[in-house]
């Protein structure tokens, strides 16, 4: 009668001592299986144990002395065997566990001063390398956002209110004046830096990003109220033109009431041209609606532009309401699918957004060298003795003023641009395809 296959792991060689050719014991080496319990058909004879690796039977009455059992279920083996295979976990970089209880297994070496120093620093150099890491690139972060402040009042305001910013003395004007008349200034002269100003310098693009947010309205509005009351009484009388910290201080409160006032405008101006669409239908689409605001629950979403919103994951809803609330406009074409139907880019809006918060100081000197250019000299230079006479005569004041016309005139764009989408809809119609079998 054939013995059980667990039984047959082993091939046991010839009793007879003195045959020569007798074959030695063939293991099979079940290492390199993932489960090796899954392998076996059935289980050990009772009485007897089980290598983990070599699947080798051992009587219990006759275990040999290397016989290792590493946790407390029934892993169990070969000394040599469970060494070979712990081996294997540390070249494929497993951690040392029991595969069945997952249970961690313990290997013990002779004490070594020298590996122990080495196992040491490396454990410490693991534990402390992302932070180290971190430390780099926040530095690097903290770094650039600083040289994009300082960046920003420069195109802003012009180099000369930069130096005035970072420099606290009187050396300042020293300085400015010797680079309007080109002479040389003293470098060996030691310039005292403002710290708190230098401080603020990266926190201008969080603010511009926070400025152009609805929640801002909530935090600047509140700060640049308090700093008009509070910091500015010494100044009793109200001069004109302004200083740039009492502008820039109103200007919160200034854009968030256009702000108000440009949403009921258009929400009203939406609602008129969606009347005036509807007429310009046949009468037989007269019947439907002309646009479904907002879709429930992922239903696609129809719009009077023509676009329709596929149906988004919860998160990415989310994340377009969240947009369509902060940002306003700029995130209306969240979820909409482009003509080629690729999936709907949720994230686009706000690349969008931010990239042009960290342009805006930059469109906003473009614009006042255009008002500079466009209007009579007498309005946008300073005159030749005594102080400025107007806001358009400083660099930050046309900077503000060509930065609040370009808003304007980007807003009524983008009304005309709704305006036209909203009447086109009566001349939209389905183009037949390139090519359709004929039916028979």
């Amino acid at each position: 009668m054939d013995s059980p296959p667990s039984e047959t792991t082993v091939v046991e060689a010839s009793n007879h001592e003195n045959d020569v050719a007798a074959p030695s014991p063939q293991i099979l080496d079940n290492r390199d299986v993932a489960e090796p319990t899954a392998a076996l058909t059935s289980d050990p004879p009772p009485d007897t144990r089980r290598c983990f690796v070599c699947l080798t039977d051992v009587p219990e009455a006759a275990l040999p002395p290397d016989w290792c059992t590493p946790c407390t279920c029934t892993l169990e083996g070969h000394q040599q065997c469970l060494l070979e295979w712990v081996a294997d976990l540390e070249m494929q970089g497993k951690e040392i566990k029991c595969s069945i209880c997952k249970s961690p297994i313990t290997v013990t070496e002779r004490l070594d001063s020298a590996v122990q120093f080495s196992n040491y620093l490396n454990d410490r150099f693991s534990e402390w390398s992302p932070k180290i890491l971190s430390g780099f690139i926040a530095s690097g972060a903290l770094v650039s956002s600083s040289i994009y402040g300082a960046k920003a009042i420069d195109w802003f305001a012009g180099p000369d209110a930069l130096t005035n910013f970072l420099l606290s003395s009187n050396d300042v004007a020293v300085l400015v004046a010797a680079r309007r008349e080109g002479r040389e200034f003293d470098t060996n002269h030691e310039l005292p830096v403002n710290l708190p100003h230098m401080a603020v310098l990266p926190f201008i693009a969080p603010a511009l990003v926070l400025n152009r947010l609805r929640l801002g309205e909530v935090i600047l509005i509140p700060v640049s109220i308090l700093y008009t009351i509070l910091l500015e009484q010494s100044d009793a009388d109200i001069a004109w033109p302004p200083t740039s910290q009492r502008a820039l201080s109103l200007y919160p409160v200034i854009q968030a009431t256009y702000r108000h006032m440009h949403s009921t405008l258009s929400t009203s101006l939406e609602r008129r041209w969606k009347a005036q669409a509807q007429k310009l239908l046949p009468q037989e689409a007269t019947e439907q609606p002309l646009g479904v605001e907002t879709g429930s629950e992922g239903r696609p979403e129809a719009h009077p532009e023509g676009h329709i919103e596929p149906p988004l994951d919860d998160e990415d809803r989310q994340l377009a309401d969240w947009l369509n609330t902060q940002i306003g406009e700029e995130a209306n074409n969240v979820g909409v699918v482009n003509p080629r139907g690729r999936t709907p880019d949720v994230f686009g809006p706000l690349f969008n957004f931010l990239a042009g918060t960290l342009m805006w100081p930059g469109v906003c000197y473009g614009a006042g060298e255009l008002l500079r250019l466009a209007l009579p000299s007498r309005f946008v230079s300073r005159p030749a003795s005594g102080p400025s006479t107007g806001i358009l005569q400083q660099r930050w004041g046309r900077s503000l003023v060509g930065g609040c016309l370009f808003v304007v005139l980007k807003d009524a764009f983008f009304l005309w641009i709704k305006y036209r989408k909203t009447m086109n809809r009566a001349t939209r119609h389905i183009k037949n395809g390139r090519s359709r079998n004929s039916r028979r």
